[in-house]
């Protein structure tokens, strides 16, 4: 599997582990995110922090995240 030109493998974040086959988390692609409601602050790995290219909501509330 190769990395697509942003990075990504077929749009899904890092490629499986060889040894285990779980995806594989690159500790330099992160976004950090912060709740504006409930100013709950969180770090996500994989595509700048985004999911699929979707903009997270608070884990904690549900309130759509703004970047920290």
């Amino acid at each position: 599997m190769e990395a697509d030109a942003d990075g990504l493998f077929d749009g899904y974040g890092n490629p499986p582990c060889p040894l285990c086959g779980t995806n594989g988390r690159d500790p330099s692609d992160y976004g950090d995110f912060a709740c504006p409601h409930c100013k709950h602050e969180w770090r996500n790995y994989g595509n700048g922090g985004l999911v699929l290219g979707m903009w997270p909501s608070c884990r904690k509330c549900g309130t759509a995240a703004v970047e920290a």
